[in-house]
């Protein structure tokens, strides 16, 4: 189960990157191009998902009904709200990331991008990892460690002042 899902994690955290390393050439060519690449990005989703992708009705023998009974299970309540925080934490950065480096670092928007790559590279690359190390050993423990050096990484890039630190704590 971890396994697969460090899978999953590395082709969304690949796609993330991709992203962050033409994102900001388009917009140095013009504004409107990100934009227009997200637009494109999301039809062929739609076409390649909704087309091309092809779907076995054999193991489906009855619909499958939406439960929230996981809400009886703390522990697994505990792990949501965890996951919860950690998604909303790099969520909190990366609007603001960009502009923050810019102005009050004064890097370049090339080399603060270059940074958000630099962080969701090394997330692709630890997740596998991780998913094999949590199904041998335990996720919350994987979790935790994984947390505590995601908080330190970042609150020590909070405080650096050149680009290769800040490649260094991100």
């Amino acid at each position: 189960m971890g396994l697969a899902n460090g899978f999953s994690k590395i082709v969304s955290i690949l796609g993330s990157g991709v992203i962050l390393l033409t994102g900001p050439s388009l917009w140095n060519v013009n504004h409107a191009y990100p934009f227009i690449l997200a637009a494109a990005l999301g039809i062929a989703s739609v076409l390649i998902g909704g087309g091309l992708v092809k779907e076995s009705t054999d193991h489906y023998s009855k619909p499958a009904k939406i439960t929230f009974d996981f809400v009886h299970f703390p522990s697994v309540m505990k792990l949501y709200m965890a996951v919860f925080f950690i998604f909303l934490s790099y969520g909190c950065i990366t609007p603001f990331y960009v502009k923050y480096c810019t102005s009050q670092l004064g890097f370049s928007a090339n080399t603060a991008s270059l940074g958000l790559f630099v962080l969701t590279i090394v997330g692709a690359l630890f997740a596998v990892p991780a998913g094999i190390i949590s199904d041998r050993i335990s996720r919350r423990l994987v979790l935790l460690i994984g947390t505590l050096i995601f908080a330190g990484g970042l609150a020590g890039a909070s405080f650096v002042h050149t680009a290769n630190v800040m490649y260094v704590f991100l």
